[in-house]
Formats: structure tokens, sequence, C-alpha cells
């Protein structure tokens, strides 16, 4: 059914491809597929359109952090707090996920996470 959702998103930006919330539907369905760098395209091309680009930047950096690229997840969620400071919760769920984790670096994206969660 995902696969459906996505041949229609992309149907629809073919008629109009600047249509805010297609992308982010497409990004949304790309990333329930687990195809990340389809989904971070998606909402790449989104942050080029008129829309609320704070929460696309939260979705971006969570999207990035799934992909495994964390300095670019962290860029994107300073934005997203930047726009708007309630974002930092998110940031603060990505740190405590990725401090979990037994990996080295992903500890360290943590705490750059984490940074950004209390730094308001």
């Amino acid at each position: 059914r995902v696969d459906d959702a996505i041949t229609h998103y992309h149907r629809a930006l073919a008629v109009d491809d600047g249509y805010f919330p297609t992308h982010i539907g497409l990004a949304i369905a790309h990333e329930a597929n687990r195809d990340y760098d389809q989904a971070i395209m998606s909402y790449q091309r989104a942050l080029e359109l008129p829309g609320n680009h704070g929460a696309v930047h939260t979705a971006l950096a969570v999207t990035l952090t799934k992909a495994g690229r964390f300095d670019e997840a962290i860029d994107h969620m300073q934005q997203a707090i930047d726009i708007n400071p309630q974002h930092a919760d998110v940031a603060a769920l990505l740190a405590d996920d990725l401090n979990g984790n037994a990996d080295a670096t992903k500890r360290h994206h943590a705490d750059k996470l984490a940074e950004l969660a209390s730094a308001l």
C-alpha cells in the first residue's frame, strides 16, 4: 500500500511540483519504506517551497539520523529550534535514542543533540 501511495504522490507532483503537502506525504511514504535517501530528497524539496519549515527541518533531522547522517541531522535540528524552540523536545528524544547505542559516534552526536535541547 505504501508503494501505491508513492505512485500517487508522484502523479500528483507531475501535475503540480510546487505543492508542499505532496512532498511531505511522499517523504513520509519513502521513510515508511525505509528509503531514507528518497525521503531526504523529498523533505529537501519541501524546504524550497513555502510551508512550515520548522516541522520539515525536524522531520528531516529524524530521517537523517535514521540514515546515519548525524552532522546534517544536527544542522537541521538547530534550524528547527531556531524557527520554533518547541522543537527542542525532538532533539532531546533523538539524543536519548542515540545515547542508548554503544556506538561512540552516535553517542557523540547524541551529546550535541542534548546540548541543542538544553540550550533553551
